[in-house]
């Protein structure tokens, strides 16, 4: 039997690299525009996450990777998306076209790369949790044939002394085998949370500075995914 799941995980790392390739391809799309395209990808692939299987007492890891998504697609708003997608309407192609009349600023670089890393965060929870779900339907498929041993390669379900199967993946076993990678993660989200609240303190008495704000939602969403990575 093989472990399959609702989506291959190339699609995922194809999702995740769209963004980049539209980013080295196309130099005077504005950045906004990438991130905000990166996003509607994220949100396409998260309905295909099985929320179904969770009751209400767990963990919803859907809606926190779809909070994740927000909190990256709204960078957007400080990197000027609607005033971008005025331009689009009132300026001449040719001026568009114009990649050094429209330079990337080095904040917006730096908040493109927090897009990407917290969206590979969230592709990989999905990842994951694909994964688990896909081992707990073989794992009942197996019990269902009365214990026949139809498992592939790829699932490695292994028998303990006790003849009960053990999955060879599930949700948090990555935090359970290495504690110190668990803690590690703990210590720097508490850090970048530390660095986030500095930040939305000082944007509060310059409010007009846009640079303040885009770095502490950077730090936020920093903190979040770090918080989701620990669920794996």
């Amino acid at each position: 039997m093989r472990l399959r799941s609702s989506v291959p995980t190339w699609r995922l790392v194809l999702f995740w690299s769209i963004p980049i390739f539209l980013r080295i391809a196309i130099p005077w799309l504005h950045i906004s525009i990438i991130t905000t395209i990166a996003c509607f990808l994220s949100y396409a692939a998260l309905w295909c996450f099985p929320h179904n299987r969770f009751t209400p007492g767990n963990p919803q890891y859907r809606w926190l990777c779809f909070l994740v998504v927000m909190m990256l697609h709204f960078s957007a708003h400080f990197e000027g998306l609607v005033l971008v997608l005025r331009n689009y309407f009132i300026v001449s192609p040719v001026v568009l076209a114009d990649s050094e009349r429209y330079k990337t600023l080095p904040e917006h670089i730096l908040a493109f790369t927090v897009v990407q890393g917290g969206l590979g965060v969230v592709y990989g929870t999905l990842h994951f949790s694909l994964r688990h779900f896909a081992t707990m339907d073989a794992e009942a498929a197996v019990k269902k044939r009365n214990g026949e041993n139809l498992i592939g390669n790829k699932l490695k379900l292994k028998e303990g002394a006790d003849q009960k199967i053990s999955l060879s993946y599930s949700l948090g076993d990555i935090s359970r085998f290495y504690p110190r990678f668990n803690r590690g993660l703990i210590i720097c989200s508490r850090i970048v949370l530390f660095f986030a609240l500095w930040a939305s303190l000082v944007s509060v008495r310059r409010p007009l500075e846009g640079t303040i704000a885009l770095c502490g939602l950077c730090l936020t969403v920093v903190s979040l995914a770090l918080r989701l990575a620990r669920l794996w």
